[in-house]
């Protein structure tokens, strides 16, 4: 997919919040998002792990599988949730565009 100029006013922007566990990131993007919205911009919010069989795995393992095998459960996660939602996702925004 091409990329847009930056003076493109549908070029879109793509926001990560990262952090440990329970410091509000989940509270502020979704603050973020009604910001967003109630000024016009088409918002789309989601999270990792994903709400996929993979992600919900991770989630119940998270306390019991530590090392290398939960980062690969994570990474496994990631890579499913950028191939069935966040890569669509872009993908239509930037055809409406």
């Amino acid at each position: 997919m091409p990329l847009r100029s930056f003076s493109d006013p549908h070029r879109g922007v793509f926001v990560t919040v990262d952090g440990p566990s329970g410091v509000g990131k989940s509270t502020s993007v979704a603050h973020l998002a009604r910001l967003l919205i109630s000024a016009g911009e088409q918002v789309h919010t989601t999270a990792e792990p994903s709400s996929s069989m993979v992600g919900m795995l991770a989630r119940q393992v998270t306390e019991r599988v530590t090392g290398p095998a939960l980062a690969c459960l994570y990474a496994a996660d990631r890579y499913h949730h950028l191939d069935s939602e966040i890569r669509p996702r872009l993908a239509s925004m930037l055809a409406v565009g």
